[in-house]
């Protein structure tokens, strides 16, 4: 018994900065190796928060054996980590798993010494048998020689030749796979930071039916879907209650895809209406359209469990996604959907993917102009390409068969704090999509240029937003047009802004960040923050009083649309349009007040609100005053309408 209890085990699940998760991955393990091995391991408290590599390796420097779950935001940090640990204590067993540890990692390990060996497939079997052996025999060598063959796991022998196991067939019946909410195992860590707000990942599932080729899900998991126990689940939703977290994230690739998610989903917002907790379930719906996933959307949204609504299309283009392997649900039923939830005021969002392999520039501005014309008024998020270690799009024939060209970025997130340069000099990448066969680099770029300025003009924060989707709807004026118009306008300002977003399209080409450092203010002290290209536009057009400007140029361009729907909206109305538009923009930057009146002549406001909903609402003349626009130009409310 001494033996067994001499093997002393660390745990590395690094967060990234954006969110505090509780270590959901290295908990699983932990958890099934204390449920079927019970005193066996001694296990240290896991590292989840970056620390200097010296004071990290000094804190795992005690144990026998080092797991490290890793993904794009931390497998730099974690080969460091490693290697330091190394350097001190060269007789440790470093362990890695996690999604960004390739499924053939003989390069891998061969690139990182420091690493013993790999896991492969689901985790905890194949890291219980792991520890046992290594316990009983003190040998990293598992390999077929060996005798001590264990599916899942990779490694180099005594010789230092490759081997590696096939992992484990999945697990159907997953009730054997212990809790580690339930267990307590994450109680050493909520003790040691009680003052920390963490988030939870929560599991109700596993597997994905779907096989996108920009994915690594269905390729890790054998596309089948296997399921926790319902009475499970309810437990952990109640100890997530209980312990007051505020943010869950539902790891499912498509919730709602069972008639027990509904139960769940009511299940939770009873406890958040008994309690308060969980403040917040955000869930990756379900791909497929029911009735029982527009309740479960309709329920979360309502009740402020999860408020927007996930309409993801990644593109409306045949032969990209063929070539992706994506199935989308259909253009009807996306109106449909949009049309049924907007008319309940639940916001929805899109998420579309540039650089697909087979989409060319023509057809993705087309598609994305055709996802606002199918009711999307709310928000399209646009991703790069970002081609993972094990996802089907990273193999070098698909890479080479489709022209896929790539470049490793710094990563960063969206609208965190610019950090100072890290002290260990360690840098996260991503690997993103420049260019392709289908859309050359020049193309790309135009594309790229095409969504901030989208961005911009429609959505964030829409300077001119409301005009743009009135013209859509009453004049029936395609989306694509009115952009393109724009963008192509020859007016200098406009020029200005659309050589701005090429520059900054080329600096990712060449390796820059996909953000830009803007200023914030934060308790009144300003605070550079990734942001889009778009939000530095803006606030530079602000800061050298030229929004006044870019609207005088906007209604000169766009005039030639107004006088198209006379018959419908007079010239009045599109000043009113504007004037809406202009103000809302203002509102978000708390600009200076100063004593310019406003009056609108029609009801601008209350057709744009029908369009929102999917209302037809008449044009009518609705005198209303309003006064203290901001200083040098006449667009500014002292009295708001809603936010939009």
């Amino acid at each position: 018994m001494g033996a067994l209890m001499s093997l002393k085990v660390g745990w590395v699940q690094y967060n990234s900065d954006y969110a505090a998760y509780l270590p959901y991955a290295v908990g699983l393990l932990q958890a099934y190796a204390e449920h079927h091995a019970p005193g066996a391991f001694t296990f240290l408290r896991p590292r989840v928060f970056a620390a200097p590599l010296d004071q990290e390796a000094e804190a795992l420097e005690s144990a026998d054996v080092v797991g490290f779950s890793c993904y794009v935001w931390n497998i730099e940090r974690s080969l460091a980590l490693a290697a330091r640990l190394k350097a001190r204590k060269p007789d440790i067993l470093i362990v890695f798993g996690g999604p960004q540890v390739p499924a053939w990692p003989e390069a891998f390990l061969q690139q990182y010494p420091q690493v013993d060996l790999c896991c492969r497939g689901e985790g905890e079997a194949c890291f219980l048998a792991l520890l046992q052996s290594y316990q009983n025999h003190r040998s990293r060598d598992f390999s077929p020689a060996s005798g001590r063959a264990i599916p899942g796991i990779s490694g180099r022998d005594t010789q230092g030749q490759f081997y590696q196991h096939a992992p484990a067939p999945r697990k159907k019946d997953l009730e054997n796979l212990p809790s580690p909410y339930l267990e307590g195992t994450f109680t050493p860590l909520l003790e040691a930071y009680p003052q920390v707000h963490w988030s939870i990942l929560w599991e109700t599932n596993r597997g994905c039916p779907f096989t996108c080729g920009f994915c690594d899900w269905a390729s890790a998991t054998a596309a089948k879907v296997h399921r926790f126990d319902v009475e499970r689940l309810k437990a952990e939703l109640e100890w997530f209650s209980q312990q007051r977290f505020h943010n869950i994230f539902c790891c499912d690739a498509n919730f709602g895809m069972f008639p027990r998610d509904l139960e769940l989903a009511e299940y939770a917002v009873k406890l958040h209406q008994e309690t308060g907790f969980p403040a917040a379930l955000a869930v990756q719906n379900a791909k497929n359209v029911s009735d029982r996933t527009f309740a479960i959307q309709c329920l979360l949204a309502e009740t402020g469990l999860d408020s927007h609504v996930t309409l993801s299309l990644q593109s409306l283009y045949p032969p990209a996604l063929k070539a992706s392997g994506r199935a989308n649900i259909s253009l009807a039923d996306f109106e449909r959907l949009q049309t049924q939830l907007r008319a309940r005021r639940i916001h929805t969002y899109t998420d579309l993917i540039l650089g697909l392999p087979g989409e060319t520039l023509d057809s993705f501005i087309a598609g994305y102009c055709e996802v606002v014309e199918r009711g999307q008024c709310h928000a399209i998020n646009v991703y790069i390409l970002d081609l993972l270690p094990n996802a089907p799009m990273s193999d070098p024939h698909f890479r080479q068969s489709h022209g896929l060209q790539t470049v490793k970025v710094p990563a960063v997130n969206f609208h965190r704090p610019v950090r100072e340069k890290d002290p260990d000099g360690i840098i996260e990448w991503q690997e993103l999509v420049v260019a392709t066969q289908s859309m050359p680099a020049p193309d790309w770029v135009q594309a790229r240029a095409f969504i901030w300025w989208a961005e911009l003009l429609l959505f964030k924060p829409g300077l001119l937003r409301i005009p743009l989707l009135l013209l859509q709807h009453l004049g029936q004026i395609s989306m694509e047009t009115l952009l393109r118009t724009l963008i192509a306008a020859p007016n200098p300002l406009f020029r200005h802004i659309h050589r701005y977003f090429e520059g900054q399209a080329r600096k990712i080409q060449q390796g820059h960040p996909m953000y830009v450092p803007v200023s914030e203010q934060i308790n009144g002290q300003g605070e550079l923050h990734w942001k889009g290209p778009y939000d530095a536009v803006l606030q530079l057009l602000i800061r050298d009083g030229h929004l006044g400007l870019f609207y005088a140029e906007s209604e000169a361009l766009l005039r030639p649309f107004f006088a198209q729907t006379q018959s419908t909206a007079p010239q009045d109305f599109w000043q009113d349009a504007l004037f809406f538009s202009a103000s809302y923009a203002h509102l978000l930057h708390d600009q200076d007040l100063a004593g310019l009146d406003y009056t609108t002549r029609w009801n601008a406001w209350e057709v744009y609100q029908g369009v929102l909903t999917f209302q037809t609402v008449p044009v009518s003349p609705l005198a209303q005053r309003y006064v203290k626009p901001w200083r040098g130009a006449p667009w500014r409310l002292e009295r708001l309408p809603p936010t939009p």
